[in-house]
């Protein structure tokens, strides 16, 4: 997500292997062949961005980490 006010971080999570399973799957049912028969695919790896960018946009993220009960032991 690279909106106005938005910075890109990449970060390492953790996820059930079914959770990216379901997005590889929804990937390859989305991809669409064009005039020339050659298939435009999306890459999983950005779909899982964005759903999870979406995710912590939609459930207030910034105030979740204003919080400091929600940082965890360093």
């Amino acid at each position: 997500m690279n909106d106005s006010g938005l910075l890109t971080v990449c970060v390492n999570i953790d996820i059930p292997p079914s959770c990216l399973q379901a997005v590889v799957q929804q990937c390859k049912k989305l991809a669409q062949k064009d005039d020339n028969g050659k298939y435009h695919s999306f890459d999983p790896a950005d779909v899982l961005s964005a759903m999870v960018s979406r995710f912590l946009s939609e459930n207030n993220f910034e105030q979740y980490f204003e919080n400091e009960k929600n940082y965890p032991i360093l």
